[in-house]
């Protein structure tokens, strides 16, 4: 399986990226549970696309919670 080193590269990823926001309080619920998400369809999936999509959903979630965050 060509796939296998970025799925577990990209899961690992992912899955640090949801621990860290998780324990850091740094991030909403839905963006930390986005990231886990994420981990679980890098490593179910050969395909990138579906990771990319839900990374797609994560990250502007993020993006949008810190600058409401920051502005207000």
């Amino acid at each position: 399986m060509p796939y296998l080193p970025k799925m577990i590269v990209g899961a690992a990823g992912f899955a640090a990226l949801a621990v860290t926001a998780w324990r850091s309080h740094a991030a909403p619920r839905v963006a930390y549970v986005f990231f886990a998400l994420t981990a679980l369809i890098a490593l179910v999936l050969t395909p990138h696309q579906p990771t990319a999509l839900a990374a797609g959903i994560a990250l502007p979630w993020l993006a949008h919670t810190a600058t409401r965050r920051t502005s207000a």
